[in-house]
């Protein structure tokens, strides 16, 4: 959850990152990654 935090910090949307790494075999949903930052 880190990496999209920074992906985040660098100006990237969640649903662009989660995106690129499902293409990568990572599994995660932005609203995932919602829930578990506490929905920001």
């Amino acid at each position: 959850m880190g990496f999209i935090d920074a992906m985040r910090g660098e100006g990237f949307a969640v649903e662009s990152v989660c995106a690129v790494l499902r293409e990568q075999g990572v599994r995660v949903a932005a609203r995932t990654y919602r829930a578990w930052s506490g929905g920001t």
